[in-house]
């Protein structure tokens, strides 16, 4: 009787272990918007620079405002592993300035933040059309994010 009612707990607690392992908590959605600045070679902020931004099949030409800034809609995160991959081409400089010669990459992927609660933006690559990376930002979810310049001088 001892040994059967010991099965039947051990079952019971298998189950329960189960059932938690297989529970799905809510995770919250995070948002994120990119942010395109034409600046001068002081890093002054020049408005009319025109650009375009091709993710998937989608394209968006965008022209930067007064401030020499254009900032995307907002794109929801709604899982873990995501990867968005945006193709960005300026089309026309402002008057009196030089177009980059090349269009780059902004690659953003996502992971779940330390107590797996939110999801958040793991990284983001600034790479050439070859996948040449000259710039990533990492977060490590715990302590503070860290970015890397491989020194792109193309």
């Amino acid at each position: 009787m001892k040994i059967r009612n010991v099965i039947l707990i051990c079952a019971i607690i298998f189950l329960l272990i189960l059932i938690l392992q297989t529970q799905s908590y809510a995770v919250e959605q995070t948002k994120f918007s990119i942010e395109i600045n034409k600046v001068d070679e002081d890093y002054n902020k020049i408005a009319g620079g025109i650009f375009e931004i091709v993710q998937d099949a989608n394209t968006l030409s965008i022209t930067t405002d007064n401030n020499g800034t254009f900032t995307s809609e907002e794109i929801t995160i709604t899982s873990e592993n995501q990867e968005f991959v945006f193709e960005i081409t300026e089309i026309t400089a402002p008057s009196g300035y030089v177009k980059l010669n090349n269009p780059f990459r902004l690659r953003v992927k996502t992971g779940l933040n330390h107590d797996k609660t939110a999801y958040i933006i793991y990284e983001a690559t600034l790479e050439d059309m070859e996948g040449n990376e000259f710039l990533r930002c990492r977060s490590n979810m715990r302590k503070r994010n860290r970015c890397y310049n491989n020194n792109y001088t193309k």
